[in-house]
């Protein structure tokens, strides 16, 4: 997918006031969402360019075909090798399942595809919203029955992943990672720009690329600060659409994340186990203003109230009616123009700057796109994710001008000239290269001030945490993410 910029708004409105249409929408308890030029932004229309077209419609289909294909591959697949077994096997099988006759295994699989059809209730739901969040049938590009047929394996694979991803961003069982990834994020804006009722939260502008399905972008904004998240990936963003704008009520989904792997669980009961989201209704809490001043949700006195308190109770944060949006497409592309430079006073990176083949381009992106004294906050590892494959080429004239052209001013970001992959020492270095100074590789203290070591932490500049992690599984992966705070200069 190449990215275009293509802007979902997400913003609050008043309840009380009935003065139009768009008001008496917002009074139903949605989220407004459209595309939106406001000059800081190329926007087009992906349906427009058959490449993105092509790369939507796979998207969607692929959570169309979610329930067919999860059915056929988890379990009638399973079937069949359990009737391959021998007799005897069968049998020992059942004993160790503490069953009678042939109907423990079988029993569990049958448990197995409720569980898909849960799971497939969200993915349907993400293809319905996501058809008309995006207009795939707007001047009958596309025709029925395209979702059939267009999806890849590939695309398939990022369904389940996504599926785990809303795991880690909207379920209350993955607060415990969010609090380790977000709370330093979200600590040091509110450190740096504390917020009471002289200052407007729309004065403080913060940017937050690779959004994924949209939680810590969120959770910004009802820190109290004006927030846009941006995402490349369609399958993510069809799926943070649907979040943030479908949903009505907290915990009205039913996912089960870890099914699709058999592999390293202790119990069945782990295996299968559910989860419920959103732990928080995005729409409530966007729409419903209070004159209760914006929270960290991480903060203690936040903590200390249930994330899953239902819309019609406190919530477990408030905030006034505050911008948030979200721009689909490639960042370099997105912030590529004039528009978008000097705009922002913080950009937030948590798990991404390893997205890119080069990643210079993305910190001089990060550098121009701030204002001066702009600070940029990132947490992550060093995972490069194209290390070992091969980085698109450009095409015609676009090759011609590749080595000249400033960073964002391409057709599609990932194809910005050569690919590298550095150590951290090297990657620090090439921030203070492009004009940053990285005042802090520590974290920031809950005093707002100085920085701390905390050996639960690691190393200097170091978060250990796992990315959607099965904490009741045999095998987790832990990482040494780094954190820094860099200023403009």
């Amino acid at each position: 997918m190449c990215g275009v910029a293509r802007e979902v708004v997400v913003e609050g409105g008043d309840e009380n006031d009935d003065d139009g249409n768009d008001d008496e929408e917002e009074e139903s308890g949605e989220i407004e969402a459209g595309v939106k030029d406001d000059g800081e932004h190329s926007i087009s229309d992906p349906l427009s360019d058959p490449a993105e077209l092509k790369a939507l419609t796979s998207t969607l289909s692929s959570y169309y075909l979610y329930r067919r294909t999860a059915h056929l591959n988890l379990t009638h697949q399973r079937r069949k090798e359990y009737w391959a077994l021998s007799r005897k096997h069968r049998e020992v099988l059942e004993r160790a399942m503490n069953g009678a006759g042939e109907s423990a295994y079988l029993g569990m699989l049958s448990s197995l595809d409720a569980a898909i059809a849960e799971n497939a209730e969200v993915a349907e739901g993400i293809f319905a919203s996501g058809v008309g969040a995006f207009g795939t049938q707007k001047g009958k590009k596309v025709k029925k029955p395209w979702w059939e047929t267009h999806a890849t394996t590939e695309d398939m694979d990022k369904v389940k992943s996504t599926l785990k991803q809303f795991y880690r961003d909207w379920a209350l069982e993955g607060h415990a990672e969010r609090e380790r990834c977000y709370k330093p994020v979200l600590d040091e804006l509110c450190s740096r720009f504390p917020l009471n009722e002289d200052i407007d939260p729309n004065e403080i502008k913060v940017l937050v690329p690779g959004a994924g399905l949209g939680r810590l972008a969120f959770d910004i904004v009802c820190a109290g600060f004006e927030s846009q998240g941006n995402e490349f990936s369609y399958h993510q963003l069809v799926a943070s659409n649907f979040v943030l704008n479908c949903t009505s009520k907290v915990n009205e989904f039913t996912i089960h994340p870890f099914i699709h792997s058999f592999s390293h669980h202790i119990t069945r009961q782990n295996h299968l186990r559910s989860v419920q989201i959103p732990d928080v209704h995005p729409g409530h809490l966007l729409i419903n203003h209070t004159t209760t001043l914006p929270q960290n949700p991480y903060s203690p006195s936040s903590a200390s109230s249930s994330s899953t308190s239902t819309p019609s109770s406190s919530p477990p944060y408030s905030l006034p009616a505050t911008r948030f949006s979200m721009i689909a497409g490639d960042f370099l592309q997105c912030y590529g123009s004039e528009g978008s430079t000097n705009a922002w006073d913080a950009v937030c990176t948590v798990f991404f700057i390893d997205t890119a083949p080069n990643v210079i381009a993305y910190v001089e992106t990060i550098y121009r796109v701030l204002r001066k004294g702009g600070v940029w906050v990132n947490l992550g590892p060093l995972l490069w994710h194209w290390e070992g494959r091969e980085v698109p080429k450009r095409s015609g004239a676009a090759s011609n001008q590749a080595k000249d052209e400033p960073s964002g001013s391409g057709r599609c970001g990932i194809e910005v000239g050569g690919s590298v992959e550095l150590t951290l020492e090297e990657v620090l270095g090439v921030v203070e290269a492009c004009g940053f100074k990285i005042e802090r590789r520590n974290l920031a203290g809950e005093g707002g001030g100085g920085d701390v070591r905390d050996a639960a932490k690691g190393e200097l500049g170091e978060v250990r945490t796992g990315y959607i992690q099965d904490e009741r599984s045999m095998l987790n992966y832990e990482y040494r993410a780094q954190y820094w705070v860099a200023v403009k200069v």
